[in-house]
């Protein structure tokens, strides 16, 4: 297929570079993608149709501040469910029908006081509840400071959200957020309960936060590593054994490393049992980088300036061996976004967006059986 441009003529989009999650894929096959018209400050559905992509529903009657995230559930009708700032003091959730490709009606999260980063991220449990970590401001001991903020919608409607952080170190800064959830049960999995990376950037940590419950009141705060990060990226998953894996970006003397982390004895706040499993240098040309996770198999996409996009993967249990790397875009390409990992989504294809340099915005799928690319589509320009 030749590559393909679309998007509405002379709109701007855009997507995260913070490891958000934008395409969804249905278990017939059906992409979509959950995409912020930056023009006109708008949240946008696009449906892969006959090796192209439309614009479908009537977009929500609501301002969008910044980025999206999206999270697809099971059942019949499958429900997309997005998170998103409406303004700069709101955070709001969204479900879209993927039988009616129609939008619901957006729901109010939270409100608060505009914070200084604009990043979010959502992950459903085995009940399809939605669970969100976002950056709000907050006020203690009358100082404001940029804090995550966690909430769940477990009894139908959404709970009062909660401080990620607020046992860790109150006055830290935090962002970058990223949240999954292990809906598989037995052996080491921890069902249903909400895990969270993310920066404290204060001081640069990389920070793990594990909720007490499905429904948590409160989180357990640890610190894989002590080496400073940037505010690049985080990105967490879970692999098919219930181990937790982590990876962030660091910089030092001048250089980037892209940087694998595995909860290796799955006690989570043993800070010794999180072993340092990758450190990839040289790519970050857009500070991003994404985790998928196809059963115990890991792949995280890089962006390389000098050769393009590109996908490491370890396939042994321990993720101890990483094989050469990969590249799957040739060209100066950055911020690529993998479609996430987690138990409604086929895991037969990796599919992923990345912008050229001028800001184009595609969309490609990697055969994880096959080993080989797919066609490539232009998607949007920011």
């Amino acid at each position: 297929m030749s590559a393909i441009q679309f998007g509405t003529s002379g709109k701007s989009y855009v997507y995260s570079d913070r490891g958000d999650r934008h395409i969804l894929r249905t278990v017939n096959g059906v992409v979509y993608i959950a995409i912020v018209n930056y023009t006109d400050s708008k949240l946008e559905m696009w449906k892969s149709t006959g090796g192209s992509f439309s614009k479908v529903g009537t977009d929500p009657t609501c301002y969008v501040l910044g980025s999206c995230a999206a999270v697809i559930g099971s059942g019949n009708p499958q429900l997309i469910h997005v998170l998103f700032y409406s303004n700069s003091t709101t955070v709001k959730y969204v479900t879209f029908n993927t039988s009616t490709d129609a939008w619901g009606t957006p729901e109010t999260i939270d409100t608060f006081t505009a914070p200084a980063y604009y990043a979010c991220s959502i992950s459903l449990d085995s009940a399809n509840v939605p669970h969100v970590v976002y950056h709000a401001k907050i006020t203690i001991n009358t100082v404001e400071y940029n804090k995550l903020k966690y909430a769940n919608r477990t009894s139908g409607s959404w709970q009062v959200p909660i401080v990620v952080e607020a046992s860790f170190n109150e006055e830290a800064a935090t962002r970058v957020p990223s949240i999954t959830i292990d809906t598989t049960s037995g052996g080491n999995h921890r069902t249903d309960i909400p895990q969270i990376s993310y920066i404290q950037s204060t001081n640069g940590y990389l920070q793990a936060a594990l909720g007490n419950g499905n429904n948590a009141t409160a989180f357990t705060v640890v610190r894989p590593a002590t080496k400073s990060a940037t505010a690049g990226f985080t990105c967490i998953a879970i692999d098919s054994n219930g181990r937790t894996i982590i990876a962030y970006l660091y910089f030092a003397a001048g250089a980037y490393t892209q940087i694998v982390y595995v909860d290796a004895e799955n006690t989570w706040n043993t800070v010794g049992n999180w072993i340092n499993k990758a450190n990839i240098t040289g790519d970050a040309n857009g500070l991003q980088g994404s985790l998928f996770i196809s059963g115990a198999t890991c792949y995280l996409l890089t962006p390389n300036s000098t050769t393009g996009i590109r996908y490491h993967v370890s396939t042994n249990s321990d993720l101890s061996v990483w094989e050469t790397a990969v590249t799957i875009e040739a060209g100066t390409y950055s911020n690529p976004c993998a479609r996430n990992q987690y138990a409604n989504d086929p895991k037969s294809s990796l599919d992923y967006l990345f912008r050229d340099a001028s800001n184009y915005v595609y969309f490609n799928t990697f055969s994880l059986t096959a080993n080989n690319t797919g066609n490539f589509m232009v998607f949007f320009r920011r």
